[in-house]
């Protein structure tokens, strides 16, 4: 939304359908966020009952369904493992070049990876299988994200 007046006529707009839908329904407000922008990225983990904790790293988008473009390592690692398997993702090597602007924050990727790694290994007993799909890797500065962020 450009300026908070378009914003409100939005949000009205949206009431209104939702109270033709459902006349007795209770809207207490609208919530508005940034939409996610960014690489997708698919960064997960398991903990396999024979092996162990591992965390898996891959390309999100279009590219996971197409090309399979994953890597794995066993938890735990530090960032330099992590910045082993960003390397190891044919994909990622786009990251430097589809930005126009700043360079996309590579550092913010392999510390979400190795901290990960930490904590499917610290809470192994507790964790079974955890997916963040998509996370948007995002320009330097400007934070990772999950779509829900």
């Amino acid at each position: 939304m450009p300026n908070l007046n378009d914003l409100n006529v939005k949000a009205r707009e949206v009431i209104g359908r939702d109270a033709q839908v459902q006349a007795d329904a209770r809207i207490d407000g609208v919530l508005v966020q940034e939409m996610a922008q960014g690489v997708e990225m698919i960064l997960g983990g398991v903990n396999d009952p024979v092996f162990g904790p591992y965390v898996v790293l891959g390309m999100g988008g279009i590219f996971s369904e197409l090309i399979k473009d994953t890597t794995l390592r066993f938890a735990p690692f530090d960032a330099a493992t992590a910045h082993e398997m960003i390397e190891e993702i044919r994909g990622a090597r786009l990251l430097p070049r589809l930005s126009r602007d700043a360079p996309y924050d590579i550092e913010a990727l392999a510390d979400a990876i190795a901290r990960l790694s930490w904590l499917l290994f610290d809470h192994a007993d507790r964790i079974a299988e955890l997916d963040i799909n998509p996370l948007f890797v995002r320009h330097a500065g400007r934070a990772l994200l999950p779509p829900t962020a």
